[in-house]
């Protein structure tokens, strides 16, 4: 059986592998005896994330093998197991910089917004809804987590040019995380290429890269 596009292939497969060591390791970590519900959100993340990575690199790769409607089911289910991590990754953002009292209106607000993208993968399965919806998730992470270092820098909660702050380090983690992701996203529209790479070889390379960045962060939250 020929792969028809085995770089990108590869590299979906990989991203897959990883996401889900970094689920696993997240998942289990603890602190003080309990984990983090913050922490659990964006293990779930990962995990969508490597289920949307391992069928995109079957779509990729198997293209020709696998009929029209099998091909349609696939890019239907990468669409929404992305839409669930990119939920996920708000909501623990969201747990870990909004205050109880206020989680439920967040919770309600991007409950809809992974609603109606699931909808829109169904009536127009086009990737590139995909991007926004994943996009859009990673923007009202960083303004969470801007809002969070502000009140820090204010005195409010913690100092976050301290080292030995880890809600800070957690801040600093993630933020460059999501400019990793953005930088993959430009270079997958500007299509982009190196040698033998694809412009989405490069996307996933750079994914791989920001999703070192996510498991760093991540590993340091602490729920509200």
């Amino acid at each position: 059986m020929m792969v028809a596009e085995p770089i990108t292939t590869l590299t979906d497969y990989a991203i897959a592998l990883e996401a889900f060591v970094l689920a696993g390791w997240l998942w289990h970590r603890k602190q003080h005896a309990s984990v983090q519900r913050s922490v659990r959100c964006w293990a779930g993340a990962f995990a969508a994330t490597a289920i949307a990575a391992l069928l995109g690199g079957t779509c990729h790769g198997f293209v020709e093998s696998l009929g029209v409607k099998t091909l349609q089911i696939l890019w239907q289910a990468v669409a929404v197991s992305i839409a669930i991590a990119s939920f996920l990754i708000v909501l623990g953002t969201v747990i870990s910089t909004i205050s109880r009292r206020w989680q439920w209106i967040w919770l309600v607000a991007i409950s809809i917004k992974a609603i109606a993208h699931v909808a829109l993968s169904f009536t127009q399965p086009d990737f590139q809804w995909v991007i926004v919806d994943y996009g859009s998730a990673l923007l009202l992470v960083g303004v969470l987590q801007g809002v969070m270092g502000w009140r820090g820098r204010s005195g409010h909660r913690f100092a976050p040019y301290s080292k030995k702050d880890f809600t800070a380090l957690s801040i600093r983690w993630i933020r460059a995380g999501i400019i990793g992701s953005w930088v993959a996203i430009g270079i997958l529209g500007m299509q982009w290429q190196i040698g033998w790479l694809q412009a989405n070889d490069l996307y996933h390379l750079g994914q791989m890269i920001a999703l070192i960045f996510f498991y760093r962060g991540a590993l340091l939250l602490k729920d509200q």
